[in-house]
C-alpha cells in the first residue's frame, strides 16, 4: 500500500504543515509583544495554536483523524490470529477518534468545569480536565503495555517515542501552563505563550511521528502479509502451478515420468 518513498514524503509534508504553522503563529507573537500589533491582519486568531475553530485545530483535527483511518485499515487487514490481537487495535482507533473529536469539538474544556467542582480547583477550572484524563492515561498505558509487547521491537519504539512527545505537549506542557496561571491570575502573559506554542508543537509531531509508525508498520507487516498470502493463494488455484517451481502434484509427476 505505502512504499518507503510515499512514507516519507507523506510525513514530510505533514511536517512542513506543521513547521508552516508554528512559524506563522510565533511571528503573530512577536508582533503583538514587540511591537503591540494584537490582530496583524486577522492572523493572530486564525493562526492561535491555543485557539478553536482555526487552521491549527483543523489541522490537528485532521492529522488525528487520518491515525484513525490507518488503525482502521490495520485493523481490517490484520489476521485474527495474528498478535497483537484485532481487539487492541480496535480499542486504539476508539481512543484516538475520541482524542480527535476531543481536539475539534472543546470536550475536555467541559470536562474540566465538572471536574473543577470536584477538586474545588475553580480558579484553575480550565486546566481540570487534567485529572480525569491523567487517570485514564495511566489506565491506558496499563492495559497497552501488553500489546507494545506484542508488537516486533522497531514497531513498538516508534509508537513510543510518538506517545512520550504526545503526553510531553498535552500533559506535561499543559501542567506548566496551569501553573504560569495560578501564579500570574491570567493567561495573557509571554510565557504562557510560549508554553502554548511548545505545547501544540509536540502534539502536532507526536501525531506525525505515530502517522509515521502506522505507515512503517502497514509496509512490513500488513502490506507483505497481504502479498505473501496472495502469492499464496495464487500457488494453490488450479492450473496455476507451474513446472518445475512449486511442490505441485502435477511437478512431482513430471519429474517420477521423467525419472
Amino acid at each position: 500500500m505505502f512504499s518507503n518513498l510515499t512514507t516519507r514524503r507523506i510525513v514530510a509534508i505533514l511536517s512542513l504543515l506543521t513547521a508552516g504553522i508554528v512559524v506563522v503563529h510565533v511571528t503573530t507573537l512577536v508582533f503583538m509583544w514587540g511591537f503591540g500589533h494584537d490582530n496583524l491582519y486577522g492572523l493572530t486568531a486564525l493562526f492561535d495554536v491555543d485557539g478553536e475553530d482555526n487552521i491549527p485545530a483543523f489541522f490537528s483535527f485532521s492529522i488525528m483523524m487520518y491515525a484513525v483511518a490507518l488503525i482502521g485499515f490495520i485493523a481490517l487487514h490484520h489476521r485474527s490470529s495474528e498478535r497483537p490481537r484485532t481487539a487492541y487495535w480496535v480499542g486504539l482507533a476508539t481512543v484516538f477518534t475520541f482524542l480527535a473529536i476531543d481536539e475539534g469539538f472543546e470536550v475536555h474544556e467541559r470536562i474540566a468545569i465538572t471536574a473543577a467542582g470536584w477538586i474545588g480547583a475553580h480558579e484553575l477550572s480550565v486546566y481540570a480536565w487534567l485529572v480525569p484524563y491523567g487517570i485514564g492515561g495511566i489506565a491506558f498505558l496499563l492495559i497497552y503495555t501488553r500489546f507494545l509487547r506484542q508488537l516486533p521491537r522497531p514497531d513498538a519504539l516508534r509508537i513510543l517515542r510518538a506517545g512520550m512527545v504526545y503526553v510531553a505537549g498535552a500533559g506535561v506542557a499543559e501542567c506548566i501552563g496551569a501553573l504560569l496561571v495560578h501564579i500570574y491570575h491570567t493567561e495573557h502573559v509571554l510565557g504562557y505563550d510560549i508554553e502554548t506554542a511548545c505545547e501544540e508543537s509536540l502534539e502536532m509531531v507526536g501525531v506525525i511521528l505515530f502517522i509515521y509508525a502506522l505507515l512503517k508498520y502497514i509496509d512490513v507487516h500488513v502490506t507483505a502479509s497481504n502479498a505473501v498470502s496472495d502469492e499464496a493463494a495464487k500457488k494453490k488455484r488450479p492450473g496455476t502451478e507451474v513446472p518445475g517451481r512449486d511442490d505441485s502434484a502435477w511437478s512431482r509427476g513430471h519429474k517420477s515420468t521423467s525419472a
